[in-house]
């Protein structure tokens, strides 16, 4: 529950926008819903310096690309939060 409360909702709570932070808190602060973080990467381990997942934006949506091992709270997830790369030159050094 650390990662839950500790994390993921500080995350939503920091970074999220208006629609997100009144869709998903108000659940994640009840229990209705249980969170998780994937950022650990096969090759990388959870060094975020070294993800290779990205998402790029098209349109209203992102689409990802990459992989992601070890999801802790994963299978009791509702919601999760994916850590990934927007600039594609920091990838590519």
């Amino acid at each position: 529950m650390s990662l839950h409360n500790d994390i993921v909702v500080s995350y939503l709570d920091s970074y999220g926008i208006e629609y997100q932070k009144r869709r998903w808190l108000p659940k994640c602060l009840t229990g209705e819903i249980i969170t998780a973080i994937a950022m650990t990467e096969p090759g990388a381990g959870s060094d975020l310096a070294g993800i290779q997942t990205t998402a790029i934006k098209n349109g209203d949506y992102y689409l990802l690309n990459g992989q992601k091992t070890f999801i802790t709270n994963g299978i009791q997830s509702d919601l999760i939060v994916v850590v990934c790369k927007t600039d594609l030159k920091a990838v590519m050094k």
